[in-house]
């Protein structure tokens, strides 16, 4: 509305507040707000007017943020100036009248001659006191030892190089002579070490359903827009603007090309409304998108996570470099996701390391020449690769499986337009970001549970097939029916031929196979016959088919 206002003259403005102030306590409708503002505006202007005065809180607060997010900020901006002038006392007035500004924290020895008159002023500088003025100038909180500053609304970490550099200008404005040999050090060592900033780890980006946006702060449960706050200690914001109105200028073209199916664009958008999230522990999935070169891929995650989270929120390490770098854990605080393209066997079956990263129990880290610190891990896990990596035997789990969630790029793009990246981050980013999260809001309400269509399940169960040389050898060699049997020995024989021959790979143990065919196809695996132990009940061996297989004549020479 401010916005607004600002077109028309103080006379026409106290017109407009008028009508609108009767509108809103009930004197005048609609109409009469429309009747008091015809020949005073244009026509397009009373539009514009009606629109504003019909819009909600949230609504206003999308539309733009203008009164209803920026009134507590000012609040919290006057406190702060309210505090700062305690540490000044007025002493007289400037040629334009205007009050002249004493810090309390400069004291000043006087040198008198004999006639009592000053011939020398020496300032000194307190500095526990400037440091205090420091505290409530700049808002900043010290955990392990990473400084954290307000801007902007959101903390922003500092080296600590630039703290020194903030001592620096700040006693530049005071006057060289404030500064001696460790004044700046003597001043960084006690502004990080006051009991005052120091912050728990659990006290950073501590409430999931808050999500910081460059207007304000989202609310997941309520979708509304709240007002910043220095109050909030979040690391993260989201580089857009929440706005329920955006349009789609370029990505909705890009994105529909390369997710045809309804299905899998309602499962992305969940996809990166949670890993852009402080959210973990409700779902301990992972996320690989695959596809040949030149599907997208790159495109996809430029104008998506890695345009819309700060570099400090995100990471790009390979799974292995978590074992064998000791420090490499570290980076996982404050990050949200860690998205690489190295997927291997090695990488999919390390579950239990993924398990552990992504898991509440939290871990112990250390940074080079730091000391070691216990945090939460909450970053998710994307991969991104050409095609999906071959599983060995000893690979395959059921907890791999039971996690993962494939996302294929199916469509190969035939002429590169290089400029459509640069087109999405400067026109559709505050698209892709609502939409993010709003996708994330109804994955909320439905349990945290992401709608995955049918055609990824398939997919899915596709690749386990393949990997899986159990379920494979039932499905090719077997004949599953209830009252069917077929001794263990007999059984392992021709899986381990048909493991070795015709998937050239090594066989899996006994209990391995039982497991699985008890999880998979609720076969009994301790059935008797005749009273002899050792059958499986519930599947036979198919001979027709098995007779096809090369390996079948030497299993039975070996008879």
């Amino acid at each position: 509305m401010n916005e607004l206002l600002r077109k028309f003259s103080v006379e026409k403005q106290e017109i407009i507040k008028g009508a609108i102030s009767n509108f809103k306590s009930g004197v005048t409708n609609t109409v009469g707000l429309q009747a008091s503002l015809l020949g005073v505006i244009e026509a397009e202007d009373i539009i514009r007017v009606l629109q504003l005065v019909s819009m909600t809180e949230e609504e206003l607060a999308i539309e733009g943020g203008k009164d209803y997010l920026f009134e507590p900020k000012k609040k919290e901006v006057a406190e702060r100036e309210r505090k700062l002038a305690e540490f000044f006392t007025e002493k007289g007035d400037n040629a334009k009248g205007e009050p002249i500004l004493k810090p309390k924290f400069i004291k000043e020895i006087h040198t008198y001659n004999e006639q009592d008159e000053i011939v020398k002023t020496t300032r000194r500088l307190n500095k526990n006191m400037f440091t205090k003025y420091l505290v409530v100038k700049y808002p900043m909180c010290d955990v392990f030892k990473m400084k954290y500053f307000y801007e902007d609304g959101v903390y922003i970490e500092k080296a600590y190089n630039e703290i020194k550099i903030i001592i620096q200008e700040e006693l530049d404005l005071l006057g060289d002579d404030l500064v001696g040999t460790n004044t700046i050090k003597d001043i960084a060592e006690l502004w990080t070490n006051t009991r005052s900033v120091s912050a728990m780890a659990k006290d950073l980006n501590k409430n999931p359903y808050l999500v910081n946006f460059k207007n304000g702060i989202l609310d997941l449960k309520t979708m509304k827009l709240l007002p910043h706050t220095m109050e909030l200690k979040t690391t993260i914001q989201i580089n857009a603007n929440f706005d329920k109105n955006a349009k789609s200028k370029y990505f909705n073209d890009f994105y529909n090309f390369t997710f045809p199916d309804k299905g899998v664009q309602k499962l992305v958008w969940q996809i990166l409304g949670y890993s852009m999230s402080l959210f973990f522990t409700q779902k301990k999935r992972f996320f690989i998108f695959f596809g040949d070169k030149d599907v997208g891929k790159s495109t996809f995650f430029n104008t998506t996570i890695n345009a819309l989270l700060p570099e400090s929120a995100r990471l790009h390490r390979e799974l292995k470099e978590f074992t064998q770098d000791k420090y490499a854990t570290a980076d996982l605080f404050g990050k949200v996701v860690n998205i690489n393209s190295e997927l291997s066997s090695e990488t999919v079956s390390n579950i239990e390391l993924l398990k552990q990263l992504a898991g509440k129990d939290g871990i112990t880290a250390q940074r080079k020449f730091g000391q070691p610190f216990s945090f939460v891990p909450i970053a998710k896990y994307i991969f991104a690769a050409n095609t999906l990596p071959t599983i060995s035997t000893q690979d395959a789990s059921s907890a791999f499986y039971e996690r993962v969630i494939l996302v294929p790029f199916t469509k190969k793009v035939k002429f590169k337009d290089r400029s459509l990246e640069d087109n999405i981050k400067n026109n559709d980013l505050n698209y892709v970001a609502t939409m993010a999260f709003t996708a994330l809001h109804e994955m909320i309400n439905n349990n945290f549970e992401f709608d995955i269509p049918e055609n990824i399940n398939e997919i899915l169960q596709e690749y386990e097939e393949e990997n899986n040389s159990v379920i494979s050898f039932v499905q090719k060699c077997c004949i599953l029916e209830e009252k069917g049997y077929v001794h263990k020995d007999e059984f392992m024989k021709f899986y381990i031929a048909y493991c070795e021959q015709e998937l050239e790979q090594s066989s899996k143990s006994l209990k391995q196979v039982k497991r699985i065919l008890e999880m998979q196809f609720d076969i009994n695996t301790e059935h008797r016959v005749r009273n002899i132990r050792g059958y499986l009940k519930g599947i036979t061996l198919n001979t027709q088919e098995i007779q096809h297989f090369s390996f079948f004549d030497n299993v039975n020479r070996t008879k």
